[in-house]
């Protein structure tokens, strides 16, 4: 550590990494202005320094190559998330955009490659209906399924989803998020664990803090790279997914509730340890589409990333 003095005479410690790994993938820029600059982050990045990382993670690495050290994160992604990361010029303005996303103000789409079989119950009534109903049933979900309108063209608003709550809660030092039981929405504050009257514990019951929409891409809107991952991988779909919420790990977690985990997970449904630099099998997810009213200007922002699933 090295003490480093801030603006207001005290002294912050700055962190430096001797030996860090090098991760081969860098940022790549999708937009600057005086307010604003959205990154396109690759997989295996984390966003900002922590553990073992330090210099890369697309914070310092996009500080490095602009020398403006008031760069700062509006968001953060996971490590293992590519796509669309927005970040602030300068530290006046970082407040307003955090609230944005503070505040769900942003519509965010992602994509990911997943196994069929939520694909096969969208297109089959039967199988939805089923699907639906087991997962009303399990007391670990809330299922519906809902028309697609959100940020897409008209002709898509006839597509259906499935809309997918439960209650996610991640414990630190444990790799994977939980999903807890539900009950009604007046018992959500109910607190379990006590011994009843028959000596048996009762049972904590949660309210719903994570909501994912959940779609299959539209043939028309696939890109060749796309095709081709389909052609390789036959038993798997490209979803679109829309997070109403932003509960870590939520994405990953509905899915394989779905018996759909993402192509490339290492945690869902089993954690699997892989070397920090084994690159081989990147998270099929990435955050495609940002779209907010800027909070400074007035105008509607809207960025995608190119990065291929």
């Amino acid at each position: 550590m090295s003490d480093k003095t801030i603006g207001n005479g005290t002294l912050k410690q700055h962190r430096w990494v001797m030996n860090e790994p090098q991760i081969p993938f860098s940022c790549e820029q999708l937009y600057c202005d005086d307010n604003l600059m959205v990154v396109d982050k690759p997989h295996f990045l984390a966003s900002m320094p922590r553990g073992m990382w330090y210099r890369q993670t697309a914070l310092i690495q996009m500080r490095e190559k602009t020398g403006n050290e008031e760069l700062s994160l509006a968001h953060r992604l996971d490590r293992a998330t590519a796509g669309v990361l927005v970040m602030t010029t300068h530290k006046s303005v970082r407040g307003a955009y955090q609230k944005l996303f503070e505040s769900r103000a942003v519509h965010k789409m992602y994509e990911c490659v997943a196994s069929d079989e939520l694909a096969r119950a969208l297109v089959n009534p039967r199988r939805g209906e089923q699907l639906v109903q087991r997962l009303n049933e399990d007391g670990m979900h809330r299922a519906q399924f809902v028309a697609v309108h959100e940020g897409e063209d008209a002709r898509d608003a006839r597509r259906w989803g499935l809309q997918l709550s439960s209650h996610i809660e991640k414990t630190v030092g444990i790799f994977q998020a939980a999903e807890l039981g539900l009950g009604d929405r007046e018992d959500a504050d109910a607190v379990g664990g006590s011994d009843g009257a028959d000596g048996v514990n009762s049972v904590s019951m949660h309210s719903v803090n994570a909501t994912t929409l959940i779609a299959v891409k539209p043939q028309e809107q696939l890109s060749e790279h796309e095709k081709q991952t389909l052609a390789s991988n036959p038993h798997m779909a490209i979803y679109q997914l829309w997070p109403r919420t932003g509960k870590t790990h939520q994405l990953r977690v509905h899915m394989n509730a779905l018996n759909c985990p993402m192509l490339g997970d290492d945690l869902y449904p089993t954690v699997i340890d892989r070397a920090y630099d084994d690159f081989s099998s990147p998270l099929a997810l990435v955050a495609r589409r940002m779209r907010f009213t800027d909070p400074l200007t007035g105008e509607e922002r809207v960025f995608h990333s190119q990065i291929e699933l």
